[in-house]
């Protein structure tokens, strides 16, 4: 009797270890299972931050590529003033003569902004375009705004307000001016908009020595900013269709902020 109870208790002893180890062989596995199913989810929002990314650079870089317009409006403006304006503009009073008709100090004000975004570039700051790239949009620029600006002084032939000359349509400063300023916003605009206003501010500043010394009348300065605005978008846009996605520094979009943003999106509201 008593070897009986003896081994009863001895397999009633067992089943309680055995169920024990099952009870944490299944702890641990589902444990591990716990973990590949974290594993996996955190993977999985990672692919999706991904392309998530992925999409953002390439609608980031079509856009950027695409032809701008700006400057348009100034063109119109000034082409509106011309057609308005053209009396008064034809009148036979004469200005004072202050100056040379060339006015290199307007010229040095203008390319101010062309000289800091080649100085940029040459200290390593990253700018939208590599050097060959750079070299040809701005290159185009450059010509595209001459050769647009002497073709309308040749054929308009307006006096300018001191009558100096016949070359007062359009303003060849101007449009230098703007295609300097376009090229300084267009490269480094994406670090400041102080960058591109400043720009502009000296831009402006060479319209104003320009009226200040009677070489041109108001129509003429918004023709040229027109211009030069426009031929430095028409010159990018170009450098673009040549060069595709080559020599071009795609936008940089982090991973630690679009991770961000999706935690914020999925909380169901900005204080939890």
């Amino acid at each position: 009797m008593l070897r009986r109870c003896f081994l009863f208790l001895s397999l009633f002893a067992a089943s309680l270890t055995m169920s024990a180890q099952e009870e944490q062989l299944d702890s641990a596995y589902l444990a591990q299972i716990d973990s590949i199913l974290v594993e996996y989810e955190r993977q999985k929002k990672q692919n999706e931050v991904e392309k998530v990314i992925r999409q953002y650079e390439e609608l980031k870089l079509k856009k950027e590529m695409s032809f701008k317009t700006d400057g348009t409006l100034a063109l119109a403006r000034g082409l509106l003033l011309t057609w308005t304006d053209h009396h008064f503009i034809n009148h036979p009073a004469q200005f004072e003569r202050k100056g040379d008709g060339r006015n290199w100090a307007a010229y040095a004000v203008g390319g101010m902004p062309l000289v800091a975004n080649w100085t940029l570039k040459a200290a390593g700051v990253e700018s939208r375009s590599k050097w060959e790239r750079m070299l040809t949009a701005n290159a185009m620029a450059l010509g595209i705004s001459f050769g647009a600006t002497e073709i309308l002084k040749q054929t308009v032939r307006e006096a300018r307000p001191d009558q100096a000359d016949l070359h007062s349509f359009s303003s060849g400063h101007a449009s230098f001016a703007f295609v300097s300023a376009t090229v300084l916003s267009r490269e480094y605009g994406y670090i400041s908009p102080w960058i591109t206003i400043g720009s502009y501010a000296t831009a402006t500043t060479t319209q104003l020595l320009r009226i200040k010394h009677n070489k041109h009348w108001m129509n003429d300065l918004y023709v040229g900013a027109g211009i030069g605005t426009l031929s430095t978008n028409l010159g990018y846009f170009l450098t673009d269709k040549i060069f595709g996605a080559e020599y071009i520094n795609k936008p940089d979009v982090r991973r630690r902020d679009v991770m961000r943003l999706m935690q914020f999106n999925e909380q169901p509201s900005g204080f939890t």
